[in-house]
């Protein structure tokens, strides 16, 4: 129940006295104590006043409804819905890069040539540490040495050319350092001036450090060769593929380049992402029993114009095909990325002073890996949502709401115990992207706010706990166009949207009033772009403007709403001892009520008085010494189909008093309680719409007849 101060009801007054006679209390005073007339008729006004309902509310904050309501503001709110600050690039993949070291298995071409000069039959070789003049030695295409090697594929070609006067028997050996024959050839009988070219599947064999050719050539027959006459022995070792190899002076580059990006349809789809943050994590795996430096270059990702670049070492493996990695973080952080010039360009360097190389150990030899994440800053390019699914979002937002931020004043009671039933939002909704948006599935609901967070409570899918009606839905209203499931924002473009909250504000504002912190809250799915050209960073966002007005259309508990208005007004001051002589001569007195009730509400009313002043903050009901009236009680009036008051309704009673009960009225001062209490209608359920205009008028007033006599 509510108590109204100081607001200028004009109680008790000694209004006037009948007509003919005396025009003063002081004359009926004198004219009482002559004892002529007989007796003298007085008529004292408690209260006479005009209670309109906005006069409970602090009239200067509030408004008229569209419908006609009697309207309180809650203060403008704003919900910025970021959309931009949603675009997210995650678990983004380099495509598979995989670089076979098999250079490191295979040897160039290499060849020497022997003179032989007849008769010459072919020395015995014996192992030897050092090369001797003439002799093979191998190495890879860039350049290290073999020291060792099991050949798995390789010819050698033998060329002999005769340019002695004889026909000869040529012989031909190649043995390593260890005297091991690497590959065997027939003799062969050469004539005259001929050339033989014949060769030999070295396949098998195995090699250490070098190989020395030892040839000779036996005349047939008695046929004398020339002095100097020789037969020239050419062997060309072809590029062989190697079993195994242990090398030395092990120095293997190589460089290769890829499209890094090229199955990420999704950033495909646009041309330019600048970064707000992220990075790519290169992940970099070696099987070569050597280590591994690797250089990389992203081309089509730079910053300020510089294109990013990083380095990084991997150790030598084990040597039996498992691996080593490394890492490298490039930090994307102001990048701008061109996914269609994405180009990952690796120089990688193998250098050892001694590796023992396998097929295992070769084949994918280094692979190179990366994953992204990217909050983006800006997209540019055909925003096709169907291409780029992270332009499809979930978004949320919210803007908490106190009790300050609407005054319901002296009907504060009344909207904690009723149920609001208008609540009209004027939203304006703007798009600050110039790409198209589709919200879907948007809502504004109610959540409480977590003390700790400052934040609406979220549950452990960290999603908002959402306020639910009585059927258990989430309590909320949707957001569209009318007519529509979804609300449309074309680039750069701002609605005007009206929405009934009635059932969002009455569970705000009844957890306000109770001091509970609470948000309201907006949340669906974003859809951005239609495929056409344009860009959205990461500050663009639906900004809604909320204002809402909460209509006096409320439905009332069956024990309705009290207000109370205490006032201390003037009595008739009239000195003690006049006042005692006048009510010791009451013969009859009473008091007269007249209520016109042009409020949706039935009433009781209840009036109860002192005399003197009860001092700043009373309840003249809870007085010993009180003088309370009967209770007046008003039926509703009849309301038409918005529930508005057609025609008001009153009443009249009249109850009598006491002398001892008119002499509260005589004094000084006077302090009175008015007690009203709103009920709901006979119609609509209780469901009461009220108007600026809706009032209730007073009239309560004392008569009392006053019998003369001898001073």
């Amino acid at each position: 129940m509510r108590k109204f101060h100081g607001i200028g009801l004009g109680l008790i007054s000694l209004a006037s006295i009948t007509a003919c006679q005396p025009d003063t209390i002081t004359e009926a005073r004198d004219q009482l104590g002559r004892g002529d007339p007989t007796s003298i008729d007085l008529s004292v006004p408690i209260t006479t006043d005009t209670l309109a309902i906005d006069r409970f509310l602090d009239d200067s904050s509030t408004t008229t409804t569209a419908d006609g309501l009697l309207g309180i503001p809650i203060d403008s709110q704003s919900v910025n819905v970021s959309i931009g600050d949603e675009l997210v690039f995650s678990g983004l993949n380099f495509d598979p890069f995989t670089f076979g070291y098999d250079q490191m298995l295979m040897t160039d071409e290499t060849s020497t040539t022997e003179t032989v000069v007849m008769p010459s039959p072919p020395a015995p070789l014996s192992g030897l540490a050092a090369p001797p003049v003439g002799a093979i030695t191998f190495s890879t295409p860039a350049g290290s040495s073999v020291q060792s090697a099991t050949i798995g594929s390789g010819w050698v070609v033998r060329t002999i050319t005769n340019n002695t006067v004889c026909s000869a028997t040529v012989s031909v050996t190649a043995t390593d350092s260890l005297n091991n024959a690497v590959v065997s050839f027939p003799d062969l009988l050469v004539g005259v001036g001929a050339s033989i070219v014949d060769s030999a599947d070295a396949s098998g064999s195995t090699m250490a450090n070098f190989v020395q050719i030892g040839a000779g050539a036996v005349p047939t027959g008695a046929c004398v060769p020339v002095s100097g006459s020789f037969v020239a022995v050419d062997i060309v070792f072809r590029p062989m593929t190697l079993a195994s190899v242990t090398l030395t002076g092990v120095d293997e580059p190589f460089t290769d380049s890829y499209a890094a990006l090229a199955s990420e349809s999704r950033v495909q789809a646009v041309d330019t992402i600048a970064v707000a943050s992220g990075s790519f994590t290169v992940t970099a795996q070696n099987k070569l029993p050597v280590a591994m430096d690797l250089a990389i270059q992203l081309q089509g990702v730079f910053r300020n114009g510089v294109l990013e670049s990083g380095n990084l070492t991997i150790p030598a493996a084990p040597g039996d095909g498992s691996t080593t990695s490394g890492t490298l973080v490039f930090d994307l952080t102001g990048d701008s990325i061109v996914p269609s010039q994405v180009i990952a360009l690796v120089n990688g360097s193998a250098v050892a002073a001694s590796a023992t190389i396998t097929p295992i150990v070769v084949t994918d030899a280094v692979a190179v890996s990366a994953t992204g994440d990217l909050q983006v800053e800006k997209l540019i390019g055909s925003l096709d949502p169907t291409q780029t699914p992270e332009l499809n979002v979930s978004v949320e937002d919210f803007v908490s709401i106190s009790s300050d931020d609407f005054d319901f004043g002296d009907f504060e009671d009344a909207i904690k115990d009723a149920t609001i039933n208008s609540a009209q939002a004027t939203l304006v909704a703007q798009n600050t992207a110039n790409v198209p948006m589709v919200l879907q599935n948007f809502n504004m609901s109610v959540a409480r706010i977590d003390p700790a967070t400052g934040e609406p409570q979220r549950d452990m899918s960290g999603d908002y706990i959402l306020e639910i009606d009585e059927m258990g839905n989430p309590l909320g209203v949707p957001v569209t166009d009318p007519g529509d499931t979804v609300l449309m924002m074309p680039p750069a473009s701002t609605k005007n949207l009206a929405l009934d909250l009635a059932l969002v504000a009455d569970r705000i504002v009844k957890l306000a009033l109770d001091n509970i912190d609470v948000a309201l809250v907006a949340t669906g799915d974003a859809v951005v772009g239609d495929g056409s050209q344009g860009s959205i960073q990461r500050s663009d966002a639906v900004a809604f403007a909320v204002d809402l007005v909460v209509g006096l259309d409320l439905t009332l508990p069956v024990t309705g709403v009290t207000f109370q208005l205490n006032e201390v007004e003037s009595g008739a001051e009239i000195e003690a001892d006049d006042a005692d002589d006048i009510a010791a001569r009451i013969a009859t007195a009473g008091v007269s009520s007249t209520v016109v009730n042009g409020t949706p509400f039935a009433l009781l009313l209840e009036v109860a008085f002192v005399e003197g002043s009860a001092g700043n903050d009373f309840d003249v009901f809870q007085r010993s010494d009180r003088v309370e009236l009967t209770p007046v009680t008003v039926a509703a009036p009849s309301v038409d189909a918005q529930g508005f008051v057609t025609a008001p309704t009153s009443s009249d009673v009249s109850v009598a008093l006491t002398g001892d009960q008119i002499r509260q009225l005589l004094g000084d001062s006077v302090s009175t309680s008015i007690r009203i209490t709103l009920l709901p209608g006979a119609g609509g359920g209780g469901r009461t719409a009220v108007r600026p205009t809706d009032e209730i008028m007073l009239n309560v007033s004392a008569n009392a007849r006053v019998v003369g006599g001898t001073q």
